[in-house]
């Protein structure tokens, strides 16, 4: 590629981080999906439902199936499964306590304002409602479906029957998340006190039973939503929902359920050290209970691959070629199977699966940060996964709905999804590794620019992290960890960045998604909406690989499918520069621009651009901007053109420069411009006239003066192009002209101090614009940051206009 090079860019080595992971899941069934963009349709209210409110706004196929006996019943932990358990959703008796007017005391300390701390409140004389657990109270499917303010208290009870098989056991209750501040008693008795939202905890109620036929289990809990200083994710209060936040999830929102262990030790949790450098893998075995005198035996695919050793101990068990790695396109999973032994005695067993897989950065040939998956390259683009459903809010109303997400994400050729500050149910993980989808895991954000974290909110944030990467540790789809999204909540990011990476060491690390960056990770990444998206260039970085985190965000909506009957969209495009985030009148106008912005991203991929985030895989509540309608029913743009479409971000682009820039000579109009400086006729002799120095070094140059720099320049067209592009390199608003007509206006935005760039498709009458003979080029650049330089790096290049030739790739 030939460059305008007036100021040179950055030069980047680096050595290579290794990061190497081998992980442990379990198995599951396919299910087929047909995708079309179907005509809309209305969907009628539900029958069949523990309560029914007034009116739906909005509901998917899946939640109208939904009943008080179907309600997430298949297991609920794929990881580390047993044969017996009981699933314990369903209707329970609910009451909740308190004003239910709008808050108005302003942000709360949990540590010194929760009323759950000092002991516990009296229960209500009467249970005065039924809800449908496991979906949280403000919500359709609960029944329920209001909101829940801090200063009420939610009160759950039911009634279990341990079977008589189980007698001889103890037995554990598992609540998969309850949010924020749980209580649970057994007869009574408290056996759990937790606080956590987004994690799941278990309570042994073994003591607490009694000898009738029935045993009553109580949960009280509390959740200050978005006016505490606890994970919180997107969730907000209707009289604090501004912007990008959505409906909250209140008390339990994912499946309880119990199961019968040992009573004298069981396996309570698997971890597993990556070895896959080695092609094998290290398992540790922990119980709940001492297990001095067993032994731990792990038995990998067949009984082939036997190894016994101690409880507590990482356990290595070397592999053969029979076990495959995993990647998007052969997502291998292997079965493994743990058994607590005491003697030739098996004690406890449960099954679970692995898979083998390395993540790391390296170097490329011109000094560029490259993500690499099991020692090759690979480029990342999908959507970004909000987990919002319009009837069950962070709770998907089924298994079979999670099911149908990741299918379509696989269906239109997305290979990642990065799921944004909240946690999914554990069937939503399983389906990634099964699947083969690499999985950006936020970790869950307290309040939204918050500047006073306290230190107990700090910790009690640092703890709720920790157990989420215990819980999700061993999903091999999950191949980075997102501290910070956009400064929300974000404090001390060094020294938690580098924490994360020591919980971790096995995935990548990203310390901030999208602003408020520091120089630590793994992975430097920025968010931009813009149409024409500036990402920092990859010569910024000798020690990380460059993302755009969220773009996109195309607004689009359809009608019979929007969130609220009143809800408008006014269409925003400007093909000849950029308005922020753009909208569409339907579908099919956004087709023709979706397929520009997608080539542009193709364009970037040479200058360091590892991976790209659409925001998002469906419309939430009042965003439009999903590929898929809220209620999952309507693809926007048909499946099978998405999938086309996306398939050629994993293939090069062939592009060529137009003319050899830095062979001609160029007229500097920096000063005051003369009028016309931009065509053929104005009197070049005015100008100052220079020629471009190449700089192979590629070191910073300090050329420009202040003010906006105004250059031109003529060249003579050899051959036609198909299309153009323009490449720019530098901070700053990039004014593009072709003989005296206006063709691009493009903002590279500011990146912390890095170098942006961007390179995207001109119009197609661009084209046009060129003549036989003699061409004018005129460049104006403002609005840059003069004490990094001015003009940086420019190329106008040909690209082919269609490549429908590309093959589609599985």
């Amino acid at each position: 590629m030939s460059f305008l090079r007036i100021s040179g860019l950055f030069c980047a080595t680096s050595q290579v981080r290794p990061i190497v992971a081998v992980f442990c899941v379990g198995l599951f069934f396919l299910v087929p999906y047909p995708w079309s963009a179907a005509q809309p349709t209305r969907v009628s209210n539900p029958v069949d439902r523990a309560a029914e409110p007034d009116q739906f706004d909005l509901m998917t196929r899946w939640g109208r199936n939904v009943t008080a006996d179907n309600a997430w019943r298949e297991y609920p932990r794929p990881g580390m499964k047993r044969d017996r358990w009981q699933s314990l959703n369903g209707l329970w008796d609910f009451h909740l306590r308190g004003d239910s007017q709008r808050w108005t005391g302003g942000r709360i300390e949990n540590a010194r304002q929760d009323p759950l701390a000092d002991g516990l409140p009296d229960l209500p004389s009467a249970f005065d409602e039924k809800i449908l657990v496991p979906f949280s109270p403000e919500t359709q499917l609960s029944g329920i479906n209001r909101s829940v303010r801090p200063q009420q208290v939610m009160f759950y009870r039911r009634s279990i029957r341990i079977p008589d098989d189980w007698r001889n056991d103890r037995i554990l209750v598992h609540f998969e998340a309850v949010d924020w501040h749980a209580i649970v008693l057994c007869n009574g008795t408290k056996v759990a006190d937790h606080r956590g939202g987004y994690v799941p905890f278990s309570c042994d109620i073994t003591d607490a039973l009694n000898d009738s036929d029935q045993q009553q289990i109580v949960v009280i809990a509390w959740d200050p939503t978005n006016m505490g200083d606890q994970t919180i994710g997107k969730q907000a209060l209707p009289e604090s929902r501004k912007g990008f936040r959505y409906n909250p999830n209140s008390g339990i929102w994912q499946s309880v359920w119990m199961e019968p262990v040992p009573k004298s030790a069981s396996i309570a949790q698997l971890k597993i050290t990556p070895v896959a450098h080695q092609n094998a893998i290290e398992v540790r075995v922990d119980t709940d209970h001492p297990a001095n005198d067993m032994t731990v035996r792990l038995i990998a695919g067949d009984a082939a691959h036997v190894v016994d050793g101690r409880p507590g101990q990482a356990i290595r068990i070397d592999l053969d070629d029979q076990f495959q790695l995993w990647s998007p396109d052969d997502p291998n999973l292997h079965d493994l199977s743990i058994q607590l032994r005491r003697d030739d005695r098996v004690i406890d067993s449960v099954e679970s699966y692995f898979a083998l897989r390395t993540i790391d950065t390296q170097v490329d040939d011109d000094g560029i940060q490259r993500i690499h998956l099991n020692g090759q390259p690979i480029f990342q683009f999908g959507p970004l996964d909000q987990g919002y459903w319009p009837e069950s809010a962070m709770t998907p109303p089924s298994e079979d709905a999670v099911r149908y997400d990741l299918q379509y994400l696989k269906d239109i050729g997305c290979n990642m999804v990065r799921v944004h500050i909240k946690v999914h149910p554990r069937a939503w993980y399983y389906e990634a590794d099964r699947k083969g989808l690499l999985v950006w895991q936020d970790f869950v954000c307290t309040r939204k620019f918050d500047s006073k974290i306290t230190a107990e909110s700090g910790q009690q944030w640092e703890q709720e992290q920790v157990e989420m990467v215990r819980h999700l540790y061993n999903h091999p789809s999950i191949i980075q960890w997102v501290v910070f999204n956009e400064g929300w909540g974000q404090y001390d990011t060094e020294r938690l960045t580098r924490w994360t990476e020591g919980l971790d060491p096995s995935r990548l690390v990203t310390c901030a998604s999208g602003w408020t960056d520091h120089p630590v990770g793994d992975l430097y990444d920025n968010h931009d909406y813009s149409f024409n998206i500036s990402p920092a260039h990859g010569w910024n970085f000798d020690d990380r690989a460059t993302l755009c985190g969220e773009c996109g965000g195309f607004n689009v909506l359809i009608d019979g499918h929007r969130w609220h009957a009143d809800q408008t969209l006014r269409p925003v495009v400007n093909p000849a520069g950029e308005k922020g985030r753009e909208g569409y009148a339907n579908p099919e106008s956004w087709k023709q621009r979706y397929q520009t912005w997608l080539t542009n991203l193709r364009l970037m991929k040479p200058h360091g651009l590892n991976a790209a985030v659409y925001t998002q895989i469906s419309d939430v509540e009042h965003e439009c901007n999903g590929w898929l309608t809220y209620d999952r029913e309507i693809s926007k743009i048909a499946a099978d053109d998405l999938r086309r479409m996306h398939r050629q971000l994993y293939h090069p682009i062939h592009s060529d420069p137009l003319i050899d820039l830095s062979s001609k000579t160029w007229t500097d109009w920096s000063g005051k411009p003369t009028p016309r400086w931009r065509t053929a006729d104005v009197d070049v002799s005015q100008g100052k006239v220079f020629s471009v120095r190449r700089d192979d070094s590629l070191r910073a140059q300090r050329t420009a003066d202040k003010g906006p720099v105004r250059i031109r320049g003529e060249f003579d067209l050899s051959t036609q192009p198909e299309r153009l592009a323009m490449h720019t390199v530098g901070t700053g608003r990039w004014e593009l002209s072709i003989n005296g007509k206006t063709m691009m206006n493009i903002t590279n935005s500011d990146r912390a101090g890095y170098v942006p760039y961007s390179t995207v498709l001109l119009p197609p009458n661009a084209v046009d614009a060129l003549v036989d003979g003699t061409n004018v080029i005129a460049l104006k650049v403002s609005r840059f940051k003069e004490d990094e330089g001015n003009l940086v790096d420019f190329a106008l290049l040909s690209v082919p206009r269609d490549e429908s030739s590309v093959n589609d790739a599985k």
